[in-house]
């Protein structure tokens, strides 16, 4: 009930011993693909490298979906049960080329679950790992975020993949970025309920 999802960092490290020990808590994790591996990045240079690559593709499709206003109205006209998915993006979109940047602050880490692409149900099994790892993190005061889609957008970088060593038949699964939090909460769930059925 307390797990949130964290933007705000401080701009203190995370010591290594430590960040080995939260990765490590992604073995318990139910899976279908075993042969993961883990990769944390904590140079500021390399996580500086993946906020470009981030920032990047946010601007241009902020620039060619959501900039023209009929791109709106042809989500509107021809699917308008996907106009509150599209809008619920836009001021996501807005608010990261107005800072300039992709992170509001940056993670001190961030891990990435890589593997073999052609292992079913690889993509679940990360989030399982992730899942681990961050609720782990939080034991010990950290706080997460799970980059949701940005793998999508890591993978297709050529540049990128020769950084981290991804060879050509692996994929990143599961993005999460890590960091001593600088907001505090209490988590409350405002407008949501899951509907039970018995039986």
């Amino acid at each position: 009930m307390e797990r949130r999802t964290i933007r705000d960092f401080k701009k203190d490290r995370i010591d290594r011993a430590i960040l080995e020990q939260i990765v490590s808590y992604a073995s318990y994790a139910p899976t279908h693909n075993f042969n993961f591996r883990a990769i944390i990045i904590d140079d500021p240079e390399v996580i500086g490298e993946i906020e470009t690559v981030i920032y990047r593709f946010t601007t241009r499709v902020y620039q060619f979906l959501y900039k023209p206003k009929s791109i709106h109205w042809m989500v509107r006209f021809f699917a308008p049960k996907s106009e509150f998915e599209y809008l619920k993006a836009k001021p996501k979109l807005e608010k990261s080329i107005e800072r300039g940047k992709s992170f509001k602050t940056t993670p001190a880490a961030i891990v990435m679950i890589v593997g073999g692409k052609r292992i079913p149900l690889s993509l679940e099994s990360a989030q399982y790992a992730l899942y681990n790892i961050d609720l782990f993190a939080q034991t010990l005061g950290l706080g997460c975020r799970n980059l949701v889609g940005n793998q999508m957008i890591l993978n297709r970088s050529k540049s990128l993949r020769k950084l981290l060593k991804i060879v050509k038949d692996e994929k990143i699964f599961g993005t999460m970025a890590l960091g001593y939090p600088s907001v505090k909460f209490r988590n409350k769930v405002v407008g949501k309920k899951i509907p039970i059925q018995w039986n």
